[in-house]
């Protein structure tokens, strides 16, 4: 575990994966950063947009919004969305069910009037090809193996993906001989 700590690096929640999460408007958001349940490495960021991200308390008057989409914040941000309104029209999307990069990819402006208009007519983005989570991803194959075995693939590819280490705790796990 030391040795993955090590290549792991800091840990800047999602900014650790990808750089789109570094601009500094994006990080007057953060709240805190999130890891999955067992794992070293939070790579999630949990934004506030309507309060400040610095403060704690048990009334709030947002949630907040726990990004880990990679594909729909380069999405945002490449249609000309700063992170407020990128994260916003993203919540959006998470409230109408509606997959975050094909309906980003079916608005015209970068505007979250748009993306509410667009929310409001199903139908126009209902045949457009979702985006997959495996578009963060710079390695499919990887990834595929990582989810194969029910490993994080984002910690895998972040300390280079090691098909027989994890197999090898696999096989022990399922009582099995080695590939």
């Amino acid at each position: 575990m030391s040795e993955h700590i090590q290549k792991l690096g800091k840990n800047d929640g999602l900014a650790s994966y990808s750089e789109v999460a570094s601009r500094e408007d994006f990080g007057r958001l953060l709240h805190r950063v999130v890891a999955c349940y067992g794992c070293p490495f939070p790579c999630r960021s949990y934004l506030k947009i309507f309060e400040d991200p610095g403060e704690l308390r048990l009334v709030a008057k947002e949630p907040g919004y726990l990004n880990y989409d990679v594909p729909a914040l380069e999405k945002a941000f490449g249609l000309g969305f700063g992170a407020k309104d990128a994260t916003s029209a993203i919540m959006k999307c998470a409230k109408a069910g509606v997959e975050p990069v094909s309906a980003l990819s079916a608005i015209s402006s970068p505007s979250l009037e748009a993306v509410d208009s667009l929310l409001s007519r199903p139908s126009d983005i209902a045949n457009a090809r979702p985006a997959n989570f495996e578009a963060s991803f710079k390695n499919v194959k990887d990834y595929k193996s990582a989810i194969g075995l029910g490993v994080c693939p984002r910690y895998w590819a972040k300390v280079g993906f090691d098909f027989q280490a994890v197999a090898a705790y696999a096989e022990s796990a399922l009582d099995t001989k080695p590939l």
